[in-house]
């Protein structure tokens, strides 16, 4: 804080003020003997308020125990109908039943959403839980809320004022209640009702039957099977099961949330496709089995009349559509995973980018370096289904069969082509051609299943078949199955994209068999509903209902994919011209596909022609990569240590396209090691960095016309990409020599030398490092893991700007700190304005899982329960704030000097959201010779408290006795539960004379 008065002269008293308008932030250069300055030696936990005060930041929540390595936040467009699962008890009569799986369909209006993506060895995302709890008996209003003490979360309901439930839900990391458990204790009182049991009022549920492993009992088309005992549930066949963190018995550490895929089920047993695990007798599956202390710390709800709604946050899983098959289905970051709890010494964080309402992620694992599963290949998510990046070439062939209308050399190809659940559309490589010469004959095109297809495609397990011919009508259902020798229920989720083929033939003369079954007309959908196989309905088979089934046949055993088709290609004889053939859908479930072609050229003709890709704009699938980010409206990513200095990026024809042959380039590097980061610095500029150097390169990537220069190599670059944040005035980003801005070209060392004194040789993992912008404090917040202790952190507020120059922002740096295993080590997000981050558990966390915690609500009014500030505590334990000042000395540091009296000033405003919350501090005086300490009531204490007990109490004063130095270090600290500091300044008052033994040697 900087000295505003200049020491001016008030009878015989001097004034040193200190307001924190002037404040800057840590300062880790000046010298102890240099006059005080507008900075501090310590800022902890602080950020800047309203009129220029200081006020503490807020604290965080759990929001869930998952085992997270990553938490990403997704954003779409609602540009196609979005459907919500619901869960129903299931009635009625085929084809007109209530399934055990409904949606609600929210109508495209273009609005935004914005949701937060968790990665353990599956992808979650963030939901909520409405449960509806009857009004039984008792006097209105009803209201409940929750709240922090120093141990626990607690949920309590009021009736009328007075409290019938204060609950201990634990503190979510070492304890915690599940949702199952709050709702019995809620129905057990004499004036609330709630069905746990019924499907619709709450989610499904199991009750483990005794400690198991899940047995293994065979296997699905789609994966391996596993069985578990059960006291009581009500899943049914189609739903996804969780295994929450609580009900493992044992598992490789770190233990985490799992799930998988119900495929049948009895009154004591559920068989799912997933993982073995090890589960609890007693403990609670499902949803359901999910921390009740995710419930917000907020304001309270109430209601006047009628039942109470309570929500309840949960993680719900995003469904893999990817091929991995055997051991590993479900895990499809198991290699990534492993990695991040380990975390080898070069392992960066996974990093992702938010393009065409599709969440892109990249993650990076030292083994796997290959197109073979998801380790270190770049990862998708549309809302509905993870699944991988880009689509192959596939397999096509053609022989002549019997007597037809072709005569004639023709050609086919193919490609594949894929619908994602946001209405993109990907198109794959062409296959090579496939020629053959008719003689008046027909041909049989064959497409094989090869394993780039099993790998890459991203649809490996996904999909149905028809089971049995049907002509559904509007809002019916119709059956479907896996198409096994004894078929069981398929793996398709409502709201997934559905593409399936009638009995009306594409083109006459394309049929499945030579003049049987046709080969109809696609049709593109969505799967709005699923009905379980089960014996409320018969006959006892899976259907489900889809979007647009009125007016059509739909043939047994058509295939019925999530979304992936295959589009054939042929010419006219002796032609080099190709015309679509026809499309048809091609689910995980098919090994190879057939059909037949009698189309005459007359008729093929018709169809649209294709148009090839530019030659070196192919539409390859992206390479293995370890980084993402997106520059020129496309994709850029790196390609690890199989090629440490390669970048690729995605052509101008789709930004899932990357052209082998032409769009990677290498950064002429003499340092070792791969790329750690890359960023677009502006429309023409991508920023290319490793730990100790840094690449500009300028101008169109995709079309080639770009230059690369090295602009440093052995100094500064940039150790992580997740440390890299773009804020108004450039890109912020973490070097070992610490933090630098990018803007134009242009590496800047010199903003930050003040904390970045504080980070030069010391034990740090700098590539682990993980950043956010929290734009709604205007804050760049970026934590450090060190090598032994608790991470480390710093926020760089950017809220001012100088009102000269719109473009210079003023930086004010505080320190961070949080709990053990509270802390932001794993990264952040920012999503709807709420801040979520994830803890780092160390260095290897086979003793902690690494948690999400939400970042408190600043709301207006006391605790509903204990009148504190609720949103001051980090968890369950007191945030510590500390303001040290430098060594004030008054610019002679060689005169002992006396001190009378410390007054702080904390002058609230009407613009406080959280409105005034109490807070003591614990003054303290460092001063050189010891020759006396603060302390009014005590004076030879080193320390005294002070009290703000109300928004009246403008200042407090300390009075200093015998208190001659050469300069004083004011320390202020408050680590009192659910309190926090505001100060908007403070003041020493020294004597205004000498004795004249100051002046002697």
């Amino acid at each position: 804080m900087i000295d505003t008065s200049g020491g001016a002269s008030v009878a015989n008293k001097d004034f040193q003020q200190f307001f924190s308008s002037d404040f800057a932030g840590i300062d880790g250069q000046r010298s102890a003997l240099e006059p005080e300055a507008n900075f501090v030696n310590r800022a902890l936990n602080y950020e800047m308020s309203v009129g220029n005060n200081l006020r503490g930041r807020i604290g965080c929540q759990t929001i869930g125990n998952c085992g997270f390595f990553a938490v990403f936040p997704y954003r779409f467009n609602r540009t196609q109908n979005q459907y919500d699962i619901l869960y129903r008890a299931p009635a009625g009569t085929y084809p007109n039943q209530t399934p055990n799986l409904d949606t609600t369909a929210i109508t495209a209006d273009g609005a935004t959403v914005e949701r937060l993506v968790g990665l353990n060895q599956q992808a979650w995302v963030l939901d909520t839980m409405s449960i509806v709890v009857s009004y039984v008996s008792g006097t209105y209003p009803f209201s409940w809320y929750s709240y922090a003490d120093s141990s626990s979360i607690n949920f309590v309901i009021k009736e009328n004022g007075s409290i019938i439930l204060n609950e201990g839900l634990g503190d979510g990391i070492t304890s915690s209640v599940t949702i199952w458990e709050l709702l019995g204790d809620i129905d057990a009182l004499a004036q609330l009702s709630v069905s746990r049991t019924t499907r619709g009022t709450c989610h499904p549920y199991a009750i483990v039957d005794g400690n198991q492993t899940t047995a293994s009992i065979g296997s699905a088309t789609y994966g391996q099977i596993y069985e578990i005992t059960v006291s009581a549930h009500n899943f049914a066949a189609g739903d996804i099961i969780c295994f929450p963190l609580n009900s493992l018995l044992s598992f490789s550490p770190p233990e985490r949330l799992s799930a998988g895929v119900v495929i049948a089920t009895t009154a004591t047993t559920i068989r799912y496709v997933g993982q073995q695990v090890s589960l609890v007798g007693s403990s609670i599956l499902g949803n359901l089995g999910q921390d009740a202390t995710s419930y917000p710390i907020d304001v309270a709800q109430s209601v006047s009349g009628g039942n109470l709604t309570i929500s309840f946050p949960y993680w719900r899983l995003i469904p893999e559509g990817d091929a991995t098959v055997g051991s590993l289905y479900g895990r499809p970051f198991f290699h990534a995973s492993a990695s991040a709890y380990t975390k080898y010494d070069s392992w960066l964080p996974p990093v992702a980018e938010n393009m065409n309402s599709i969440l892109y992620i990249a993650c990076s694992s030292p083994s796997d370096y290959t197109v073979n599963r998801l380790p270190n290949n770049l990862a998708k998510i549309d809302d509905k289904q993870l699944s991988r990046v880009g689509l192959p070439a596939p397999i096509i062939s053609a022989t002549n069969t019997g007597a037809g209308a072709l005569t004639g050399l023709y050609k086919y190809k193919a490609y594949f082509k894929r619908y994602d659940a946001q209405g993109n559309i990907i198109e794959g490589r062409v296959s090579s051609v496939s020629s053959i010469t008719y003689a008046a004959e027909y041909g049989t095109v064959t497409f094989t299943n090869n394993i780039a297809f099993v790998d890459a495609t991203g649809y490996m397990v996904r999909g149905c078949y028809k089971r049995t011919t049907e002509s559904p009508t509007a809002g019916q259902f119709f059956y479907v199955d896996d198409n096994a020798g004894t078929p069981l229920s398929p793996n398709i989720q409502p709201g997934d994209v559905i593409c399936l083929t009638d009995n009306t033939a594409q083109k006459t003369g394309l049929a499945y068999t030579f003049g049987g079954t046709v080969l109809g007309r696609l049709h593109r959908t969505v799967c709005t509903a699923f009905s379980a196989q089960a014996t409320t309905i018969s006959p006892t088979a899976s259907s489900i209902r889809v979007g647009d089934s009125s007016g059509y046949t739909i043939n047994d055993n058509t295939i019925i994919s999530t979304g992936l088709t295959l589009v054939v290609l042929r010419t006219t004889a002796g032609g080099n011209t190709f015309y679509e053939l026809c499309e048809l859908p091609v689910n995980g479930y098919t090994t190879s596909l057939t059909f037949t072609d009698n189309v005459t050229d007359a008729n093929l003709i018709i169809s649209p022609t294709f148009t090839e890709p530019e030659i070196g704009k192919e539409h390859d699938p992206p390479p293995p990569c370890t980084l993402v980010c997106q520059h020129q409206g496309g994709l850029v990513v790196t390609r690890g240590p199989n090629a440490p200095n390669t970048v690729t990026v995605s052509t101008a024809e789709g930004i899932e396209y990357f052209p082998t042959a032409s769009n990677s380039f290498d950064v002429p590097s003499n340092q070792s090691g791969s790329i750690t980061a890359i960023a677009s610095d502006s429309d023409d500029r991508l920023a290319v960095f490793k730990d100790r150097a840094y690449y500009d390169v300028v101008g169109d990537v995709d079309a080639g016309n770009f230059s690369i220069s090295i602009k440093n190599e052995g100094d500064y670059g940039v150790s992580s990409q997740s440390s890299l944040i773009r804020v108004p005035f450039g890109l912020i980003g973490l070097s070992r020599n610490g933090f630098v801005i990018i803007k134009d070209g242009q590496l800047n060392p010199w903003a930050f030398r003040e904390a970045n004194a504080r980070l030069i040789n010391q034990e740090y993992y700098y590539n682990w490092a993980t950043a956010f912008n929290d734009h709604v404090n205007r804050q760049y917040i970026c934590t450090i893991p060190q090598v032994t202790g608790n991470p480390v952190g710093f926020a760089i507020d950017y809220s001012r700007r100088d009102e000269t120059d719109a473009e210079r922002f003023f930086t004010k740096i505080f320190e961070r700190s949080y709990p053990t295993n509270v802390d932001q080590g794993g990264g952040g997000a920012l999503v709807s304005n709420v801040l979520y981050h994830l803890s780092s558990a160390g260095a290897l966390a086979a003793s902690t899982p690494l948690t999400v915690f939400r970042r408190l609500r600043r709301f207006d009014g006391n605790s509903p329960h204990l009148g504190d500030g609720d949103a001051f505590v980090d968890n369950t334990v007191a945030i510590n704030y500390v303001l040290e000042s430098p060594p004030i000395n008054r610019g002679e540091p060689g005169l002992l000097k006396s001190a009378i009296r410390l007054r702080i000033w904390s002058i609230p405003n009407d613009y406080v959201v959280e409105g005034w919350v109490p807070f003591s501090f614990l003054v303290e005086s460092g001063a050189s010779p010891l020759v006396q300490y603060i302390g009014s009531s005590n004076p030879l204490g080193t320390s005294a408290t002070v009290t703000f007990s109300s928004e009246s109490n403008l200042f407090q004063d300390v009075k200093l006795v015998k208190n001659r130095a050469h300069f004083y270090i004011v320390r202020f600290t408050t680590n009192t539960i659910r309190t926090s500091p505001f100060i908007t300044g403070y003041e020493l008052m020294f004597a205004d004379n000498y004795d004249k033994e100051d002046f002697q040697k």
